[in-house]
Order: structure tokens, then C-alpha cells, then sequence
């Protein structure tokens, strides 16, 4: 009986040791509850005033771009304001000036008006003036005036050309010069270049065409040294567009007949040759586009340039 009551008595202590460890153990988690729920609350506030700031940030950015636009609309109106403020006075001053002149054109005597004389013709007038203006003549002899027309343009070459076969005092320097101011040469060098031309670097552009005026100019230098007595003769003009003019004209060499015709073409203001047609059809252009087409190779023009100056080197023997 003594056992029992001390076992009883023994498990009612054990008992109460276990509720007062629930009870400690309890508390603690009422207290970690807490806990979470106060740090949770903190971060719910600082997600909260986070975003309150992004907006207002973007709401201050936002009102800064209106503000901005805001004003460089009125510094626009301004702007046309003071234009059309400018044009009315200056509007004001021209018509203040007018005014004076009115005035002042108004105080004038007549009698001075009288002592002018009456215009009879005024075309007599300018033929008068045109008669006492002294006649422009070009400072070098071998200059050509680029107002001349496409006829003076050929007979300048001619002339050249028979001062060649006469063989007086003009070298192959004058000879060159005399080119330069009677062919367009860089038009004829494109033409016959063709599509690679426009591909071709403003260097090698510049060289040929210096070049390429050489090779004509001894060209002829090396035929008409060899021609007695050339005689050229003025056949007729046609005008093909408003920028192009063929000149046709016959070269009588030993009683033969050579029809050689001239395309020219108005460019920088002046008339220069473009093309020559040997026997009236025969394009020189169309002959050397030919003959030079070898020497252009992947687009690139520097073996022409090589082989023209050993032309004009062999030219020069």
C-alpha cells in the first residue's frame, strides 16, 4: 500500500515537471511568434516605403520632362515672336525708306529732268557701245577663249595641227597645250573606261587624263610631221542637243579626201571635242574603248596608266 501511494505521488511530480516544461517551451514560442510577426510587419513596411519612393521619384522625373518641354515650347513662341516682331520693323524701316525717296525724288527740280535726252533707239544705243569696247584677245597664242564657238574650237586645232606639218617652231609641249584647249579629255578617258571609271580613286582619275592628253598630242605630232601641205576644209555644222555640236570637215592630203568629223560637247562653259569620227563614222572612243579594255584589270585602271606612258615614251623617239 506505501508503494503505491509513493509511485502515485512520484508520477503526479513527474506530471507537473511535464506541464511546466510545456508550459516554458510554450511561452518561448509565443515569444519567437512575436518575433516573426514584428520582423515581418518591418519588412512589409520597407517594401511599402520603397515603392513610394520609386514613384515619387518617377512622378518628380516625370514632371521635370513636362516642365522642360513646357519651357522650350515658350522659348519657341518667343522665338517666332521676336522673328515676326523683326519683320514687321523691318517691314516699318523699308517703308520709311521708300518714303524718303518719295520725298526726295519729289524735291528733285524738273529742269533737270528735261535736260536728259529723249532715247530714240535703244538698240542704236547698245551697238554704239558694243563698237567702242575694245576686243578681248587671249594673252598666250595658244589660249582659246572658252566663248568660242565649236567651229573656232576646230579651226584651232587645224591650225595647230598644220603648224606641225610645216614645221614651225611647235613642239610637243605646244602641241599638249594646244589639246588641253581644244579636247575635253576627261570626258573622252571616262567615256572609254566606261563602267570603272565612277570605281577609280580621284588620284588615278587626275593622272590619266594628264597622260591621256599627251597620247593624243603625240599622236598627232608623230602623223602630221609626216604630212606636206595638209589642207582642211569647212563642210557644215549641226546641232544635236543643246550641249552637243558635230562639225564635219574634209583633210585633203596628196589629192585624197579624208572625212573627219568632230563631237562636241559644252561643258564648264566652254565648247571642247568629245569625240572624232574618222571617214564620217568610225568613233574614236569606240576604237580605243576596244583597244584599252585589256589593260583594265579587276576594275583597276594603274596597267592603263602603265602602258600609256610607255606609249608616250616610244612616241617621244
Amino acid at each position: 500500500m506505501l508503494k503505491l501511494i509513493s509511485n502515485l505521488i512520484s508520477y503526479l511530480k513527474n506530471k507537473r515537471k511535464i506541464q511546466a516544461l510545456s508550459e516554458i517551451l510554450f511561452s518561448y514560442l509565443k515569444k519567437i511568434k512575436k518575433i516573426y510577426v514584428v520582423l515581418g510587419s518591418i519588412l512589409i513596411f520597407l517594401i511599402i516605403f520603397f515603392f513610394s519612393i520609386k514613384e515619387s521619384s518617377d512622378l518628380d522625373h516625370n514632371e521635370k520632362i513636362k516642365i522642360s518641354a513646357k519651357l522650350d515650347e515658350k522659348k519657341n513662341l518667343k522665338s517666332d515672336d521676336l522673328s515676326e516682331n523683326t519683320e514687321v520693323e523691318i517691314e516699318k524701316l523699308k517703308d520709311k525708306q521708300a518714303a524718303k525717296d518719295d520725298l526726295s525724288k519729289s524735291k528733285k527740280s524738273p529742269e533737270k529732268k528735261e535736260k536728259k535726252p529723249a532715247v530714240k533707239n535703244q538698240s542704236e544705243i547698245q551697238q554704239k557701245k558694243k563698237s567702242l569696247e575694245p576686243s578681248k584677245k587671249p594673252e598666250n597664242k595658244n589660249e582659246i577663249n572658252k566663248f568660242y564657238t565649236p567651229q573656232e574650237v576646230v579651226n584651232n586645232l587645224h591650225t595647230g595641227l598644220k603648224k606641225v606639218s610645216e614645221k614651225k617652231s611647235y613642239s610637243p609641249n605646244d602641241l599638249i597645250n594646244l589639246v588641253k584647249n581644244t579636247y575635253n579629255a576627261e570626258k573622252m578617258i571616262a567615256k572609254i573606261i566606261g563602267d570603272n571609271w565612277k570605281k577609280t580613286n580621284k588620284k588615278d582619275q587626275q593622272e590619266i587624263v594628264i597622260i591621256f592628253q599627251e597620247y593624243i598630242a603625240k599622236n598627232y605630232f608623230k602623223r602630221f610631221k609626216k604630212i606636206k601641205n595638209p589642207i582642211f576644209d569647212y563642210k557644215e555644222s549641226r546641232k544635236i542637243s543643246e550641249k552637243l555640236m558635230l562639225i564635219k570637215t574634209i583633210l585633203l592630203v596628196d589629192k585624197e579626201k579624208v572625212l573627219i568629223n568632230y563631237l562636241l560637247i559644252f561643258d564648264k562653259n566652254q565648247w571642247r571635242i568629245f569625240d572624232v569620227l574618222l571617214a564620217g563614222s568610225i568613233s574614236e572612243i569606240a576604237t580605243k574603248k576596244s583597244e584599252f579594255s585589256g589593260f583594265i584589270r579587276d576594275g583597276k585602271i594603274s596597267p592603263l596608266i602603265d602602258a600609256l606612258k610607255k606609249q608616250n615614251s616610244v612616241l617621244n623617239d
